[in-house]
């Protein structure tokens, strides 16, 4: 009798949160659908206790009474309920895939597969991900970010000057081309002769995108076509990491579950179809190893092969030296050892072979064999001097350790927060040293791959206007390998099951960010101060600040921001609990908690209280003298130095303004001038109530006094809601106006 009260409850909770859906406006016409969509799946559901699990998280419906309690206007309140109905449908669509075992059924059909179609099938299918990406950000209007024009001019000098030379692509307007822009700061530094500059970057990347400068395209397309064809070298890679799998756990499984979290998350998905290096570099070390591990005993070429691979790689950046010199002499060793005179000097060949070129170019466009020439030019041996022992001497401790931080937990450009599954991998340290025999090689292998990372720690050099986890990015094979060895070694439950878990986060992440591309250009070198990650602050609402809980290293006096200390101290109890031993993973009821709990975080975040945007606010003068802060959604065109706007092009018919004071405002005053070619009405509403209502002909101006304007709390401010509707032409133009704002 209880369980049927219970199924009956239910029952009509669920049929509750339907018609909550339906009549507080949270998802119109596509709560009836989705319902009637998921009674479709659910009907193959063989039990009726199943079909009931996948329809409850639509009782969520019943949540909009308590979100109507911090109403702030019509709008908000209705991105808020299909934001709700939405986590509902994702949920219902989880537990359907759980109940119908459609993960299970998928590996069972891809494993059997033959190896070939195997990795054929993993490498479309990671190409068309990140065309699909390349896309996205084509679209959203991401022109070229940090160093990727300059890769790009490189590639513009070989393909067009068949030289390195690359002062015409500077200083004769070159750069135009792919980049549409007026000037663009030389990344280089003047070599040997008249009018010659050299790059900071090696020519490895650009080589392999010279082609695209064969025949001439707009930038755009040039920028499509070039990300989508770097997905290609992604693609490969993911392919060979299932290969790497396959012979290390012997798990088809397991081997296809790492590859799709290392392919499609945090750092390698975003740079797999970025104009930088680090996938083709790693692709580079990994394919070598490959060759070494698996098949030098097999194929007598193999370590000649190698070698090539591993010496290509320093002119993919002088960093990788510390991959290509630590693998090279201790496999050299070993085999010496083993008196394989042939395997030792067949994969040396190359590796010195490009060494020297490296040494030849370095005299011939600086005068000097030191590397640092790369980035400082010609250096008297006084200025060498000087520049070693700033590095070595000149600079504090205290900031080496915080770059080092930076690289995992801030919260603009730090790892962990964007792909925590990373986090098992300092655990998995622990437990492979502890088994050292076991992961010995493992070891090893990822040795070069610390050095790699404390290398740039120690130079405190910072990752520019890129995504996120660059400079961990070449060394992410190396924590993923360290990851896994945690979950075959822990008997901690509940962290193995965080392995399988936290993918979900991370690939979300990857989808948020794919849709919102600005989110993934996040500096922290010398000249930024801004600690918010704007992935964050979109995420944040009206009550939750995230940026103000979440650690941040950028270049000042960090010891004052709390969630360092804090975020540190969870990270060693988080670490100390994930070596312990547990043998229950609790009881059924209580892990059956953690998926409503998931949901209910989720849902603080997205849908209980109303979110406001809060990034790139724009200061105007207030009462008393004090700043009020302006939002526009979407952005809206502002004229230096002056407190007037040009809403136009797309989006124009309507646009949000939020203002934020320290003070109640006694009036809002609002300039109002028609910038387009027709007759235009507008219309003001402050929250939901109509304000003011205007027919402007072309060039006409109206002002509209707003006095005493009713204001709602945003913290410890004043925040009042603007939304201006304007109606389009008899031809259908988009309208657009001017706007001033006064406030007092």
């Amino acid at each position: 009798m209880k369980a049927k009260a219970l199924e009956r409850a239910g029952d009509a909770a669920v049929l509750a949160g339907f018609a909550a859906f339906f009549a507080l406006g949270g998802g119109g016409l596509a709560a009836p659908l989705l319902a009637l969509l998921l009674f479709f799946l659910a009907a193959r559901v063989r039990s009726a206790a199943g079909a009931r699990a996948v329809f409850l998280p639509f009782a969520s419906g019943l949540l909009l009474l308590p979100m109507r309690l911090f109403y702030w206007d019509r709008a908000d309140f209705a991105g808020r309920s299909r934001s709700l109905l939405l986590l509902a449908a994702l949920f219902a669509l989880a537990a359907l895939a759980r109940r119908r075992r459609w993960p299970q059924r998928f590996l069972r059909r891809f494993n059997g597969l033959s190896l070939k179609r195997r990795l054929a099938s993993i490498f479309l299918a990671c190409e068309l991900l990140f065309v699909a990406g390349a896309a996205l950000l084509t679209r959203a209007g991401v022109g070229l970010a940090g160093d990727e024009p300059h890769y790009l001019a490189i590639s513009q000098s070989l393909a067009r000057d068949r030289d390195l030379n690359v002062f015409n692509q500077y200083f004769r307007g070159g750069f135009r081309e792919f980049l549409d822009v007026e000037t663009l700061p030389a990344h280089g530094t003047w070599g040997k002769g008249y009018k010659r500059i050299y790059s900071y970057h090696l020519p490895g990347l650009s080589l392999t995108l010279a082609p695209f400068f064969f025949v001439r395209m707009p930038p755009p397309l040039l920028h499509f076509l070039a990300r989508s064809y770097l997905g290609l070298f992604g693609a490969a890679l993911a392919a060979l990491v299932y290969l790497f799998g396959l012979r290390l756990w012997r798990s088809r499984s397991l081997s296809f579950f790492v590859t799709l979290v290392f392919a499609l998350t945090a750092p390698v998905f975003f740079y797999s179809f970025h104009l930088f290096p680090e996938v083709q570099a790693m692709l580079l070390v990994l394919g070598a190893l490959y060759l070494l591990l698996y098949k030098a005993r097999s194929r007598a070429g193999a370590p000649l092969w190698a070698g090539l691979l591993l010496g290509a790689a320093l002119f993919w950046g002088v960093k990788y030296a510390i991959f290509v010199y630590p693998l090279v002499l201790g496999f050299a060793a070993v085999w010496l050892a083993q008196r394989r005179w042939r395997s030792a000097l067949l994969l040396a060949l190359f590796p010195l072979l490009f060494q020297a070129l490296f040494f030849l170019y370095l005299h011939a466009a600086y005068g000097t064999f030191s590397p640092s020439a790369v980035y400082r030019g010609m250096l008297s041996p006084e200025q060498s001097a000087a520049f070693y022992e700033s590095l070595l001497s000149g600079i504090p401790l205290r900031l080496r350790l915080e770059t080092l931080l930076d690289f995992f937990f801030d919260q603009r450009d730090g790892l962990l927060l964007y792909n925590p599954v990373y986090f098992l991998a300092f655990p998995g340290l622990l437990l492979a040293l502890k088994n050292f025999r076991r992961y010995r090689l493992a070891l090893l292998l990822s040795l070069p791959a610390a050095l790699f990372i404390l290398n740039h720690a120690f130079s405190t050099i910072r990752a520019g206007y890129c995504p996120q986890g660059r400079y961990l990015a070449p060394a992410a094979w190396a924590l993923m390998l360290l990851a896994v060895a945690y979950y075959r070694e822990s008997r901690g439950r509940l962290f193995r099951r965080a392995f399988l878990a936290l993918p979900a986060y991370s690939l979300f992440v990857t989808v948020f960010q794919a849709l919102r591309p600005f989110t993934l250009y996040q500096p922290t070198t010398h000249d930024t101060l801004v600690r918010a990650g704007r992935m964050f602050q979109e995420w944040s609402n009206r009550a939750i600040d995230l940026p103000r809980l979440l650690p941040s290293y950028i270049k000042t006096d960090n010891s004052g921001w709390l969630p360092n200390a804090a975020f540190l101290a969870v990270f060693a109890l988080l670490t100390a609990l994930a070596l312990l031993r547990c043998r229950s993973g609790g009881r059924p009821r209580q892990r059956a908690l953690a998926p409503a709990a998931v949901f209910l975080a989720v849902f603080s975040l997205a849908s209980l209280f109303p979110r406001l945007a809060a990034t790139d606010p724009q200061l105007v003068p207030g009462p008393r003298g004090l700043p009020c802060g302006v939002f526009f959604d979407p952005a809206a065109a502002r004229r230096e130095g002056t407190a007037s706007w040009l809403v136009a092009g797309e989006h124009s018919e309507r646009r949000r303004v939020r203002i934020e004071s320290l003070l109640p405002l006694k009036a809002i005053e609002l300039g109002l001038e028609n910038a387009g070619q027709e007759p235009l009405e507008l219309e003001v509403r402050l929250f939901d109530r109509p304000a003011a209502r205007e027919l402007l002909a072309p060039a006409a101006g109206v002002r509209v006094r707003l006095a005493f304007p009713p204001c709602k709390r945003v913290g410890g401010r004043c925040g009042y809601q603007l939304e201006l509707r304007g109606r389009p032409g008899e031809t259908g133009r988009r309208p657009a106006w001017r706007l001033r704002l006064s406030l007092r």
